[in-house]
């Protein structure tokens, strides 16, 4: 590996240093949200504002179409050669496209939302809509930064954006109920885009945003069968609401769907994150490399991403049935059962991300859209069938399945196609297990809290004398985040 690689990679990691600690904050405020809101409004009104968060969410991340993703593969191509016009140009172009798709789907949340949630102020459903608009333009001028291998700048807005929502909503619904709620989402959204403005303005420029077919249209080929494969993956994670809602006709239900899945989805966006904040680096690497380094590095990921997971995971089987009910009130008491089965899909989704990544540097969506498409159509069917009969439990173990079948086939059609080692996963996910199983017998005492800090130290104990992770991996990645790198 010669010096420039070297650099990139001391970058990437210094960045992803960074990423983990504020992911590591953005869960904190999210665990603190989910139990803040909720106990606030109760299961009934918490289902409604789910049910319409969820909705929005969906509408933003679809109107991005794949743009993250041509960010992080075109841009330090034209930063390797200090090409900025071509940045600026890129970046105008895909902002406007960005904005463009954002005020269509704002439009088509309207229609949805004002038919899946009829008993709330028309004001409620207008101001969420504009917040779609505000929460796009703030992504697309984010995302520059994960092209420029900035991807700690990148990956802050995601904890502004928590920290603020976990302060101002329930200032907001304090003062105006759902109506404050959705007007406190709306100066989230608007001051973040004037953050993320003055922060990208030396790339923003009045000429560059005029569309031009001839660049945008290699970039838009490109992303576009990655943005079939987000959209896919969106429609996963934000449908199960709507499913919960549609199948049980409860809100209540899908207040107590909404509480878990929010947690979960939380957790697997930042193990998306790890992985995808490494793609502009490897993908370099991947040119100048070759195979061989590119598949030591997902290995070393896997493997340290998985040790990472372990102790939420542990932490969350053993601790829910006593912690919910004192954290959210006893009326959300079955949020803890639905946590237990998404608990372990921390686990099992790892080597999807994995997957999803190498599959952006390899330049294979096809493999993404298929995964994805897998994954949704196994929840869904699944849940038509559980929920009925289970509720939100039903929704939750729907996901479990869903998401095991998508992770493994996923891997497969990687390996497949480019050869991707699963050993590390495999091993310190299976030594993990029977370190969670105590959760399932181990009496309702203090002793489960004492068992989770035990367990934990035991477990990295093993996973180090069994030398799936050395003490010289642990050494060099350490010396790396210390080590001061060049600005990227």
């Amino acid at each position: 590996m010669n010096v420039r690689q070297r650099d990139e990679g001391h970058e990437a990691i210094r960045h992803a240093g960074w990423i983990v600690f504020q992911r590591v904050l953005t869960i904190g405020t999210g665990l603190a949200f989910a139990i803040i809101v909720p106990r606030l409004m109760g299961p009934d009104l918490y289902g409604r504002y789910a049910l319409l968060i969820s909705i929005a969410i969906w509408s933003t991340l679809t109107s991005e179409l794949g743009f993250n993703i041509v960010m992080s593969r075109y841009i330090p191509e034209s930063t390797a050669v200090r090409d900025e016009d071509r940045i600026r140009l890129i970046v105008g172009n895909l902002l406007v496209m960005r904005v463009g798709a954002a005020l269509v789907l704002a439009m088509l949340y309207l229609a949805v939302s004002f038919r899946m949630v009829p008993d709330v102020a028309w004001s409620v459903h207008l101001t969420l809509a504009s917040t779609i608009l505000l929460s796009a333009a703030a992504d697309s001028m984010f995302s520059v930064f994960l092209g420029l291998n900035m991807a700690s700048r990148w990956g802050l807005h995601f904890l502004l954006r928590r920290t603020a929502i976990l302060i101002l909503i329930p200032a907001g619904f304090h003062l105006g109920g759902l109506g404050g709620a959705a007007w406190a989402h709306f100066g989230i959204e608007g001051s973040l885009a004037v953050l993320a403005f003055i922060w990208a303005r030396r790339y923003i420029r009045p000429s560059c945003l005029r569309p031009r077919p001839v660049l945008l249209r290699p970039l838009l080929m490109f992303g576009f069968l990655f943005f079939l494969a987000a959209l896919l993956q969106n429609t996963f994670r934000f449908s199960g609401e709507a499913l919960v809602r549609i199948l049980s006709a409860s809100y209540e239900q899908v207040g107590l769907f909404g509480v878990a899945a929010a947690l979960y989805a939380a957790a697997e966006a930042s193990i998306h994150q790890f992985f995808f904040i490494f793609t502009p680096y490897l993908s370099m690497l991947y040119q100048q490399a070759g195979r061989d380094e590119l598949l030591r590095w997902v290995d070393r990921l896997l493997a340290g991403m998985t040790l990472l997971m372990v102790p939420p995971v542990m932490a969350g089987l053993v601790l829910a049935d006593r912690v919910i009910p004192l954290a959210l009130g006893p009326e959300f008491a079955t949020v803890a059962a639905n946590i237990k089965p998404l608990c372990l899909c921390l686990l099992v989704v790892i080597p999807a991300c994995a997957a999803n990544m190498m599959a952006m540097v390899i330049k294979r969506p096809s493999l993404a859209i298929t995964a994805a498409a897998l994954r949704l159509g196994g929840f869904w069917l699944l849940g038509w069938l559980l929920v009925p009969r289970f509720g939100s439990l039903g929704a939750c173990i729907a996901i479990l399945a869903g998401t095991a079948v998508y992770s493994l086939f996923f891997a497969a059609q990687v390996r497949a196609a480019f050869g991707m080692v699963l050993r590390k996963w495999i091993l310190a996910s299976g030594l993990a297990l029977p370190f969670c199983a105590p959760a399932f017998f181990l009496p309702q005492t203090g002793i489960r809290w004492v068992y989770v800090l035990v367990g934990t130290g035991l477990y990295f104990t093993a996973v180090l004398a069994s030398g799936i992770v050395t003490r010289s991996d642990l050494r060099a990645l350490w010396s790396i985040l210390q080590k001061r790198s060049h600005p990227a």
